[in-house]
């Protein structure tokens, strides 16, 4: 016969065992329910994905470029020769730039250059590409008057 001390340290082994057979088995399912979604995610471009291009956005370098001259809203004339020179940073190689004007269009595949507009307010953008072939851009305002 079993005495009630023992009969209570029985029960209590008992309840411990099932508790943690429960906690096994409750771990093993939720384990493979995150890997399984985490499958999904990959497959479907979402979490993994998302991971995958944080952690290669932080191993880039980002790309910049920044017009050094002329500066943003001065004047000149039509006759003057205007500086166009820009600032680079980040980047990878050699960095081909296109100068554009919203009203002379295309002025320049130069990074650096001398140039005379028309008269007008032009909003001048460089856009710089990189020899890994990321871009960046920037732009200014300037206004060219009648000499």
């Amino acid at each position: 016969m079993i005495s009630r001390k023992g009969q209570i340290s029985m029960e209590v082994l008992i309840i411990l065992s099932i508790l943690i057979i429960g906690g096994i088995i409750f771990g093993l399912y939720y384990i493979n329910h995150i890997n399984k979604n985490i499958k999904e995610t990959d497959n479907t471009g979402g979490v993994g994905v998302i991971v995958d291009d944080f952690v290669n956005t932080m191993n880039e370098t980002e790309f910049t470029v920044t017009i050094t001259s002329p500066e943003n809203n001065e004047t000149f004339t039509e006759e003057e020769n205007i500086s166009f020179t820009t600032t680079p940073a980040g980047n990878s190689g050699t960095v081909s730039c296109v100068w554009s004007s919203n009203i002379s269009g295309q002025i320049s595949q130069n990074c650096n250059f001398f140039n005379n507009l028309a008269q007008g307010i032009h909003t001048i953008t460089v856009t710089a590409t990189d020899g890994s072939g990321k871009t960046a851009t920037d732009s200014i305002t300037i206004t060219v008057e009648e000499e």
